[in-house]
């Protein structure tokens, strides 16, 4: 009798639907996110048809790579298989009208790209290897490239072509989101090191660090000026809590970690800046 109860008891737990796999890091969102909402503000039109399913289509390609990688992994649970059509399903139902009512054939090369993007990323992670290639700078590059393609999808689905702002909207995102991986980088190499960070060591665990944030401000600063007037400065503006950020946590590097909670919420308030100053910036700009 217990062995048949243990049986059905196993049964049971192989068939129960457990709470959707979502991605557990928070950064991966604001990446998702943040720059779909920056293009859909940023826009002289609006429409909320395409808007809507651009946000339903971003969304279901999103939640479907993580499971598809938590497939790929070996970490399969328990209504795993559902859950992916389930997300899948919320992709389609977003992309297809937007293909077939509305008629966004533009948005083809970006889910291309998007394609190539997430398939060299998933290259990258090779079990049973040890080493997490998809975790290294240019790893994570290729996430945060894949991700920001929500700006131009977004830009496209409202307005119904590709154009030079959209382009724009993509490179100035990956710019900023990019400056997170490095800081991020320098801070772990930090917390391992065992001795007292002088100035030579700050160097060597902050020089990739450094260097971006150098090139970063030169771009920044040079178009700001290309742009000129009060776009070019709100532009520039959007750039500034993070580039402080950047070089004060250089400068006081320590091999102490600070709390995550604290930085999680600090680089929401960072975002929320750049969208805001951002997109001042653009709209009298109006680059087409």
């Amino acid at each position: 009798m217990s062995a048949v109860g243990t049986t059905h008891a196993g049964v049971d737990r192989s068939k129960r639907i457990e709470p959707p796999p979502l991605p557990p890091e928070h950064g991966s969102w604001v990446m998702l996110y943040a720059p779909l909402l920056l293009a859909l503000i940023s826009n002289q039109i609006f429409v909320i048809g395409p808007a809507l399913l651009i946000v339903m289509a971003a969304t279901g390609l999103f939640l479907a790579r993580n499971t598809t990688l938590l497939v790929m992994r070996g970490r399969r649970r328990p209504g795993i298989v559902f859950w992916l059509v389930i997300y899948y399903a919320l992709f389609f139902t977003g992309a297809v009208p937007l293909f077939v009512y509305y008629r966004r054939i533009n948005l083809l090369p970006i889910g291309f790209v998007a394609a190539a993007l997430y398939w060299a990323h998933a290259k990258l992670y090779r079990p049973p290897s040890a080493k997490r290639l998809d975790r290294t700078i240019f790893g994570e590059f290729l996430g945060v490239a894949a991700l920001t393609l929500t700006a131009p999808a977004a830009r496209v689905a409202v307005i119904g072509r590709m154009d030079w702002t959209a382009g724009l909207l993509w490179i100035s995102a990956i710019l900023y989101f990019t400056s997170s991986i490095f800081t991020v980088k320098m801070m772990l190499s930090a917390a391992k090191h065992r001795d007292e960070i002088d100035r030579g060591a700050r160097w060597r665990l902050g020089r990739n660090h450094l260097l971006y944030h150098v090139v970063l401000v030169m771009i920044i600063f040079s178009y700001g000026l290309t742009v000129g007037g009060t776009a070019g400065l709100f532009i520039v503006t959007a750039y500034l809590p993070l580039l402080i950020r950047a070089f004060s946590r250089w400068y006081t590097l320590s091999n102490r970690l600070p709390v995550l909670k604290r930085i999680g919420w600090t680089e929401a308030a960072y975002t929320a800046w750049f969208i805001l100053f951002f997109t001042v910036g653009l709209l009298p700009h109006h680059v087409v």
